[in-house]
């Protein structure tokens, strides 16, 4: 598998090498800017397991503390950040599309162990190693993780041990969930979704709050209830973080003028875009671009399957 660079933010996409819906990542936090991986979603179920650290994880508006040695199970399509509690904060996860679980058991006539993959899965469930079942999840992920590419069969391999996850997984998710609230949660969060998907594909327009509603064909004061409940920050704060997130890797990767880079990026005022920058990352455009040239060239080799927001 290549080395995947995550600049996006609604990764509804599964990439790998092979011919499996499975993508693999060490995310290593300390690179994100400010610690932090913004709201985003995935079509496919993610699972997490910190190596070194802790960080806290907001899933569809609950917050879930991730320790060393623990990890956490995230539903498809749920809206989701990541923030490091500790520095050197590092974890490794996985995306698996459901669907490869569902035709394969549907083949083998095994349909009881369907149903939890399409309804009444938990938006995201804590993973303990203080429990038998547990050990069970995160052990699976162990092995995967520690599954090299060049072994013979590797996809074959990789299914193998991924039927070993989800019986783990299945072990532990409650099967059968009260959904009588999931109506208008469940309503809330698909137009996140789809407001999260606007600002991702127009974040470079001149774009109002009524704008990212109508989107969502919702008020403004819903819009701001969304984006409050589920990324715990208002919609113009998440739309300038996204704006400063390109900035940053803009003045980065490119040697183009901070003036173009400002309006290229949804900004109109570039006193304003320089002290939001400055706020954001403590430095101002170019010191930053001056700090991060200087580390690029003291770099060494990319690490396989980074996924970070980098400069």
């Amino acid at each position: 598998m290549q080395r995947i660079v995550d600049t996006e933010i609604m990764e509804e996409h599964i990439e790998s090498t092979y011919m499996i819906p499975f993508a693999e990542f060490v995310d290593y936090f300390d690179t994100f800017r400010d610690g932090i991986f913004p709201s985003h979603w995935h079509r496919g179920m993610e699972i997490h397991i910190i190596l070194k650290g802790s960080a806290k994880f907001l899933v569809n508006g609950t917050t879930y503390m991730v320790r060393e040695g623990s990890g956490l199970y995230i539903a498809p399509q749920s809206i989701h950040s990541m923030k490091k509690v500790d520095d050197g904060t590092i974890s490794y996860n996985i995306v698996v599309d459901p669907q490869i679980f569902i035709f394969f058991l549907r083949n083998m006539q095994c349909t009881k162990y369907i149903m939890p993959l399409i309804k009444g899965l938990p938006d995201a469930l804590l993973i303990e190693r203080s429990s038998k079942k547990g050990i069970g999840v995160l052990s699976a992920l162990d092995t995967i993780r520690a599954i090299g590419r060049e072994e013979e069969a590797y996809e074959l391999l990789i299914m193998e041990k991924l039927i070993c996850l989800w019986r783990n997984l299945y072990l532990i998710v409650p099967h059968h969930q009260d959904n009588g609230q999931s109506r208008s949660k469940m309503l809330r969060e698909k137009r996140m979704r789809v407001m999260v998907e606007f600002i991702r594909k127009h974040f470079y327009e001149q774009l109002s709050i009524q704008q990212i509603a109508e989107a969502a064909n919702i008020s403004k004061s819903e819009c701001y209830r969304c984006f409050s409940l589920l990324s715990e920050m208002a919609p113009s704060e998440y739309l300038n973080k996204i704006r400063l997130l390109h900035a940053a890797q803009l003045l980065s990767d490119t040697n183009q003028n901070i003036i173009a880079i400002c309006y290229q990026v949804g900004f109109n005022d570039t006193s304003y875009f320089a002290k939001m920058f400055k706020r954001e990352y403590g430095l101002s455009p170019r010191s930053y671009r001056k700090k991060e040239t200087m580390a690029h060239h003291q770099s060494t080799e990319p690490v396989m399957d980074e996924r970070k927001y980098e400069g």
